[in-house]
C-alpha cells in the first residue's frame, strides 16, 4: 500500500489521484493532513482527513503502519516534524511542488524570489505602503521560518529514498547544494498535456501571473507593459488565490498603472472556463524568478501563446534546453512601445509537438507507473491497468 500524504491544497490532488489510481488500482490511501483540512472540498471514501500536528501523532502513525512506501506531496515544516516521527525502514519519497523546493534550496527565498519593487512592497517600503506597521515583524517571521525548514530539512533529507522535480534543473540544484544527502531523482510532473491536438488561442489580450502571490512580480510587469502598446489588449491578471493582503495592492496598483487595460480576475474557475479565457489570449507572462505557474506554461504552450519567462526560472532553461520557443520577459518594456506580436503557426505547432515528447499523458502516467514499480514490492508491468 502506497500512502500518500498531502497539504489541504486541492490544485493538484484530482491529477494525482488518478495517475496512481490508474497506475496501482486499490493500491493507494491518500491522508490530507493539516490545520485546514476538514475545508478540503473534495469529498471521497479514500480520502482520510488527519489535523493539528499536536493532536495526529498517535493517529498519524497508525495510518501509515504496514505502508510499502509513503509518498510527501508538498514538503512543509509540518511534514518533516511527522518524518522524524516515522520509524526507520519505510522508504519516503518526496513529491515536490516547487516552492518547498525554493525553500530548500534558497537560503532567503524572501530575498531572492521577490524583485525590487516587489520586495519594498511587501516589506513595507514607502513606495506602496504595504505591511508599514509590522514590516519588520513580517519579514524576521519569515526569514525564522525559512532557516527552520532548511535546517529539519537538512537533518532529515536522509531518510527518504526518492523525490521528484518538474525538470532536471532543480534536481541539480538540490544535488549541489545537499550532495550525497540528495534521494534519488525520478522524472515526474504534476500537470500534463491531455490534447491530441494544439487548441489556438485567437485574441490578443495578455496573461499575466497565475496567482495573487508576490512570487509573481506583478509591480516590476505593470511597470514594463505601461512602457508598452498595449492598443486593443486587456492584461487578465489571475487573483483568485494567495495572500489577500497583497492581492488589494495589486487590485490598486493594476487599476493605477494599467488603467483601462488592467483586467482582475477575482474568482477560481474551472479549467474549461479558463481555457477560454486564455483563447482571447495571444501572450503568456510569468514574472516569477523560481519554479511557478506550470500549469499555466504548459497550457499556454497547447493554446500556442508566446511565453515569456524570467530567464532566473528553471522553466526558462529547461523549455530552451528542449528545442521550445519561449521568450525572455526582460524584452518587455526594454524599449518603449514595446509591440507585441504573436508566434508564426510553425514555431506554435513545434512548440507543442516538443512539450507533448515531455509531458503528454502517456508520458507523465508512464512515470507515475515506473515509480509504483519501483516501491510497490511484487509489481509488474502486467499489474498496470
Amino acid at each position: 500500500m502506497l500512502i500518500h500524504v498531502f497539504p489541504p491544497d486541492e490544485k493538484y490532488f484530482k491529477p494525482v489521484q488518478e495517475m496512481y489510481e490508474t497506475a496501482h488500482p486499490s493500491g493507494n490511501r491518500f491522508l490530507v493532513v493539516g490545520p485546514n483540512s476538514q475545508k478540503f472540498q473534495i469529498r471521497d471514501k479514500r480520502i482520510l482527513f488527519v489535523g493539528e500536528f499536536d493532536s495526529l501523532r498517535t493517529e498519524f502513525l497508525g495510518l501509515v503502519t504496514g505502508a510499502s512506501a509513503i509518498l510527501f506531496h508538498f514538503l512543509d515544516v509540518e511534514k518533516i516534524r511527522l518524518v522524524e516521527l516515522l520509524p526507520p525502514g519505510v522508504p519516503l519519497i518526496w513529491h515536490s511542488w516547487g516552492m518547498d523546493l525554493v525553500k530548500a534550496i534558497h537560503p532567503s527565498p524572501f530575498l531572492i524570489s521577490y524583485k525590487p519593487d516587489t520586495r519594498r512592497l511587501v516589506s513595507g517600503g514607502t513606495r506602496f505602503g504595504y505591511f508599514k506597521k509590522n514590516a519588520r515583524e513580517q519579514v524576521k517571521r519569515i526569514l525564522r521560518r525559512s532557516n527552520e525548514y532548511q535546517t529539519r530539512l537538512g537533518h532529515s533529507l536522509g531518510r527518504f529514498s526518492g523525490m521528484t522535480t518538474g525538470t532536471e534543473q532543480e534536481y541539480a540544484q538540490i544535488k549541489s547544494k545537499y550532495g550525497t544527502m540528495a534521494p534519488t531523482h525520478h522524472p515526474f510532473s504534476y500537470v500534463f498535456l491531455d490534447a491530441s491536438e494544439m487548441r489556438m488561442g485567437q485574441g490578443e489580450n495578455i496573461l499575466l501571473g497565475n496567482s495573487s502571490w508576490a512570487y509573481n512580480n506583478h509591480a516590476e510587469a505593470f511597470s514594463q507593459l505601461r512602457r508598452s502598446d498595449l492598443s486593443g489588449r486587456k492584461v487578465i491578471v489571475p487573483l483568485s488565490y494567495g495572500d489577500v493582503h497583497y492581492r488589494e495592492q495589486i487590485l490598486k496598483l493594476g487599476h493605477q498603472m494599467l488603467g483601462e487595460h488592467f483586467m482582475p480576475l477575482h474568482q477560481f474557475m474551472p479549467r474549461e472556463e479558463y481555457g477560454r479565457v486564455m483563447s482571447s489570449c495571444g501572450y503568456f507572462i510569468s514574472n516569477s524568478v523560481v519554479q511557478m505557474a506550470a500549469g499555466n506554461i504548459l497550457l499556454a504552450i497547447e493554446m500556442g501563446l508566446r511565453v515569456y519567462l524570467d530567464p532566473c526560472n528553471p522553466f526558462f532553461s529547461f523549455y530552451r534546453s528542449h528545442g521550445l520557443k519561449i521568450d525572455d520577459v526582460r524584452d518587455i518594456g526594454a524599449v518603449p512601445g514595446y509591440c507585441f506580436k504573436q508566434l508564426p503557426g510553425q514555431i506554435r505547432q513545434e512548440n507543442f509537438r516538443l512539450a507533448q515528447s515531455l509531458f503528454s499523458k502517456e508520458v507523465v502516467f508512464r512515470q507515475c507507473k515506473d515509480l509504483c514499480r519501483i516501491y510497490e514490492p511484487g509489481l509488474s508491468e502486467n499489474s498496470f491497468s
